[in-house]
């Protein structure tokens, strides 16, 4: 995969904050020189390329709009997948060293499935904030989370279809989709993630996917995610609830 952090960003021209007497004042000096004071920036490549066009925004000055569309609160932001206690946790450092590998070059798809309390959500978020300070787009969110967005389509103020919101979804350059158990199956649910899975699988070379949920691999109720998921790495970390251990913190 061509990871975004060895891109080449096109930086935005700054809009000028007052014109110029005739030309004879210099353009004043942007604050942010990674974006101009554009606040967001595009990356140099070619037509037909998934980022064509596409605006980012900028890590160094508009770090709130990144923050709230990568999923995570102030806490959360603050996880790291170093982080991750191991000890004794054989399950755990499969996990964590699938994870760190993944989110060094996030291509394809990584499965991470199990017991309760094992740091598969922990694992996730670690992800996300990695390949943001790598100077990547991630973004975290439950399955429920996935399809209230989809179900917000059919509010007759919406300006999008479900399917626009998918299509969206499946640009991110990292997505991480967390209790996959927990999603209701019904024809709409499986329609939705069937449609998801595909279009990133189809572009698995240079878009990165994370899911995880409780339980067994063979516990998902779609036949064909399952396939695409399992050309790809799937860790079972069996451990013990370490939330138990450690007196019920998550």
């Amino acid at each position: 995969m061509q990871n975004l952090s060895n891109l080449t960003p096109s930086k935005n021209q700054p809009t000028p904050t007052a014109t110029s007497q005739r030309g004879l004042l210099p353009a004043a000096k942007p604050q942010c020189e990674n974006c101009g004071d554009a606040k967001y920036y595009r990356y140099d490549v070619p037509m037909g390329h998934i980022y064509f066009g596409k605006l980012f925004p900028c890590p160094i000055c508009n770090k709130q709009t990144l923050d709230r569309l990568c999923g995570l609160n102030g806490k959360e932001r603050a996880v790291r997948l170093e982080e991750i206690d191991t000890e004794n946790r054989k399950g755990t450092a499969t996990m964590k060293a699938a994870a760190l590998k993944f989110a060094a070059s996030p291509s394809g798809f990584l499965s991470l499935h199990g017991g309760n309390g094992t740091g598969k959500t922990m694992a996730l978020m670690g992800i996300v904030n990695a390949v943001i300070e790598a100077g990547g787009e991630a973004r975290y969110m439950t399955a429920s989370e996935l399809m209230a967005i989809m179900r917000e389509t059919f509010d007759n103020n919406s300006l999008e279809s479900d399917y626009e919101r998918v299509r969206k979804l499946a640009t991110v350059q990292v997505l991480c989709i967390d209790e996959v158990d927990k999603l209701r199956d019904t024809p709409y649910s499986r329609e939705i993630q069937n449609e998801l899975i595909n279009l990133r699988y189809r572009q698995a070379h240079v878009l990165g996917t994370a899911l995880a949920w409780n339980g067994e691999f063979a516990d998902l109720p779609l036949p064909a995610v399952a396939s695409r998921l399992s050309e790809f790495v799937i860790v079972k970390n069996n451990d013990a609830d370490i939330r138990k251990l450690i007196g019920g913190m998550k």
